[in-house]
């Protein structure tokens, strides 16, 4: 699609793209993750909007995040839901998993781009699907930054990092 090709080699623990402006975090570097968030003096999201549709995901995002620093974590069991808590309270970063039912995450990060109070936010899309394709949809509709499950706790912060610093995939 468009000249964006997986790279020859890739392996099943790397997604490699020659779009420089597409990249993705699949399967990598299985190390742990550093204590503390980014750094010091680099700033963190201060409310983050978690939605995903299993209970044992969310935990476990949620178990990463208060690990990277993070305290005021709201939760969400599908994007319908997701959307009516982000009228509810401010929020700084909406995590999101892409296949939810009966509203995915492709169809919240469309409500959120197209309403004009949040349209700003910093949204990480996560999901199973890896293709170019996939990627590209989810760039196109407005996600920041996209994590292809299963991930680590570093791609998750790097991810988190790029995404609300206003770099974009």
């Amino acid at each position: 699609m468009g000249g964006n090709t997986v790279a020859e080699g890739a392996t099943n623990d790397e997604l490699a793209v020659d779009n420089p402006s597409v990249e993705v975090v699949a399967k990598s570097d299985q190390s742990q993750a550093e204590p503390g968030f980014i750094g010091i003096g680099e700033s963190r999201p201060e409310k983050v909007l978690l939605v995903d549709d299993s209970a044992t995901t969310r935990r476990i995002i949620k178990n990463l995040l208060q690990k990277f620093g993070y305290r005021n974590i709201v939760e969400a069991e599908d994007g319908g839901d997701g959307y009516k808590k982000l009228h509810s309270t401010e929020f700084d970063l909406v995590i999101s998993d892409w296949t939810m039912s009966p509203v995915g995450g492709l169809d919240l990060v469309a409500k959120i781009r197209a309403t004009e109070t949040v349209k700003n936010l910093h949204f990480i899309m996560l999901s199973t699907a890896s293709s170019v394709e996939d990627v590209v949809r989810a760039k196109a509709a407005g996600v920041d930054a996209y994590i292809v499950k299963p991930f680590n706790a570093v791609g998750l912060r790097d991810k988190i990092k790029m995404a609300t610093q206003d770099a974009k995939i």
